[in-house]
């Protein structure tokens, strides 16, 4: 540990300085000398080869076990999925019910539930995008139809036609 502090006559603040915690802040920036009982914890870590100057203790706090994924049975998935048709949010006494029923705890099915929201939502997202790239295409052929019966733009003989499908 490395103890900075600043001798009393080194204070670079004056009796003039109003104390409302501008001017502390402002010297502290602007005075070469680290302000009164500053106090600068450093920590070394070595690994056998050299040392590494380490700015948080190196304990660290032991990580909580994630519980593992749950693997929902098709009788389970089914009948949330019913449910989820008809209603896409729960009560808690809807909830207490579908978690007895199902053999589930609260939680699985809130976490369910919310999931399948989620999946609801990216869904119509791109179903939306779907949908406005198929009314472009469908303006882009009509426009191009339009040009052609206007005689604007000529038809290609079919050898000629750059086919976009997949093969």
């Amino acid at each position: 540990m490395l103890n900075l502090s600043a001798p009393d006559a080194a204070s670079s603040t004056t009796p003039n300085d109003e104390d409302d915690g501008s001017a502390s802040h402002r010297n502290f920036f602007s005075s070469k000398q680290p302000p009164k009982n500053f106090t600068l914890n450093l920590f070394y870590i070595s690994d056998g080869s050299a040392s590494h100057l380490n700015l948080f203790s190196s304990k660290q706090p032991p990580k909580k076990k994630r519980k593992s994924r749950t693997a929902f049975n098709n009788h389970q998935l089914f009948e949330l999925e019913k449910r989820f048709l008809y209603q896409k949010y729960l009560s808690p006494a809807d909830r207490d019910e579908l978690s007895q029923t199902l053999g589930l705890s609260n939680a699985q099915v809130i976490t369910w539930f919310q999931n399948r929201r989620a999946k609801l939502k990216r869904d119509m997202e791109e179903l939306k995008k779907d949908v406005h790239t198929a009314t472009l295409l469908s303006d882009h052929t009509v426009f191009i139809k339009t040009m052609t019966q206007m005689g604007l733009l000529k038809n290609r003989p079919p050898d000629q036609l750059i086919n976009f499908s997949k093969k």
